[in-house]
C-alpha cells in the first residue's frame, strides 16, 4: 500500500506542471497598450485611439474628415448600385455613380494577429455626397452599419489594408450596402 501511494504522490507531484495551461500568468501581448493611428485615403484623413482590453484585442474610436473616394458599391439596391455592380433590385439606369464620404465617426474592436496583422470590426456613422447621370449635383446622404477594416501588411509603422461597409445607406430611401475600398493606408504609434 505504501508502494502505491508512493507512486502515486511522484505521479501527482510530475503531472502537476502538464495540468497547468502555462508557466506564464498571461502570455505575452500582441496588442500595444494604447495605439493612435491616422487613417490615409484618397481624400480622406481619421484619427483614432485604441487601448489593449486583453493581450491580442484592443477597444477604440476614431473620426475623420473626407473618405475613401476610391471605393466601388459591390452590392446595394436601385439608387446606389453601379453599372457593372450587383443590385438586389432592378437599377434605375444611371450612369456614372459616384459616393464621396466627407466624414465620419467610429468604434471598434481590434484584433491583432502575428507580422502586424490587425482586423478593426465596428459601428460606423458617416455622411456623404452621392451622385450620378441622372442629376448635376450630388445630393447628400448619410451612412450607418458595420465597418470592417483590415490590415494585411506592416513596414515599420506604416500598414496597407482595405476597408468594407455595410449597412444602411440614405439619401432620401434607405438601401442597404456592401461598399469596397481596396487601399487604406494606416500609420500607428506606437
Amino acid at each position: 500500500m505504501r508502494f502505491i501511494l508512493s507512486v502515486a504522490a511522484i505521479v501527482l507531484a510530475a503531472a502537476r506542471p502538464c495540468l497547468a495551461q502555462s508557466g506564464l500568468a498571461e502570455p505575452p501581448a500582441v496588442a500595444p497598450l494604447r495605439q493612435v493611428h491616422f487613417d490615409l485615403s484618397f481624400a480622406g484623413l481619421s484619427v483614432g485611439f485604441a487601448v489593449r482590453n486583453s493581450s491580442r484585442t484592443s477597444f477604440g474610436a476614431s473620426v475623420g474628415i473626407g473618405g475613401n473616394w476610391l471605393n466601388y458599391m459591390l452590392l446595394s439596391g436601385r439608387h446606389f448600385s453601379e453599372h457593372g455592380g450587383l443590385s438586389y433590385q432592378s437599377k434605375d439606369g444611371s450612369t456614372n455613380k459616384e459616393l464621396f464620404e466627407l466624414g465620419r465617426a467610429s468604434v471598434f474592436v481590434r484584433g491583432h494577429f502575428d507580422g502586424g496583422r490587425q482586423l478593426d470590426i465596428g459601428l460606423k456613422a458617416s455622411g456623404f455626397l452621392h451622385s450620378d447621370s441622372s442629376d448635376d449635383d450630388p445630393a447628400a446622404g448619410m451612412f450607418i452599419g458595420l465597418n470592417v477594416t483590415g490590415m494585411w501588411w506592416q513596414w515599420r509603422r506604416l500598414r496597407l489594408g482595405s476597408e468594407f461597409d455595410v449597412g444602411r445607406y440614405s439619401e432620401g430611401r434607405p438601401e442597404l450596402g456592401v461598399n469596397v475600398a481596396p487601399v487604406l493606408l494606416r500609420l500607428t504609434f506606437p
